[in-house]
């Protein structure tokens, strides 16, 4: 008996499958990035070098910049551990202090002022923890990206059975 490829499910097992790899290591998404640029890289460098020896015309600006796009796509990691928790902490942080004065003035005006003064507090120590932390908080998102992507996996491939099983009745 002949085995036939079935298809039909590979989206899913990759969505599984790279799911669990970026839970368990997520540095991994960084290994993509340097991979994706190099590729763009070495792809843009051969098709110039390709069309010189062929004489065909090809645009050294297109080359530039892909070449600058694959060296962007390189350093994006570096941006992503660093970069966006400081952002995202600065923003929680700002929020948080905007809140303990907020409590203030309710205070003083004689409103509830308790939750939004913990609220503050609590969004305060948060914004902090994730500047003072950027690696840890990248690591964190790529987990969360990961499990993420497992879950969508096996949402799909549950619901994917279910379509095929409903179709066999």
């Amino acid at each position: 008996m002949k085995y036939k490829f079935n298809s039909e499910y590979v989206g899913e097992a990759l969505l599984i499958i790279s799911g669990i790899i970026i839970t368990i290591f997520p540095s991994v998404i960084s290994w993509l990035f340097y991979l994706a640029g190099a590729l763009i890289i070495i792809w843009n460098i051969s098709v110039f070098i390709f069309s010189m020896i062929k004489n065909i015309q090809c645009s050294v600006y297109k080359t530039i910049l892909g070449f600058a796009m694959g060296i962007i796509v390189i350093a994006l990691p570096e941006f992503l551990t660093f970069g966006i928790p400081l952002v995202i902490g600065s923003l929680i942080l700002i929020n948080g202090v905007e809140r303990i004065f907020s409590s203030m003035q309710y205070k003083k005006s004689g409103k509830n002022w308790y939750i939004t003064l913990a609220l503050g507090i609590a969004f305060s120590l948060f914004g902090l923890y994730l500047i003072i932390n950027p690696v840890r908080t990248t690591s964190t998102i790529s987990r969360i990206i990961g499990i993420t992507l497992l879950f969508l996996g096996v949402y799909r491939l549950l619901i994917r059975s279910e379509e095929r099983r409903v179709g066999k009745e």
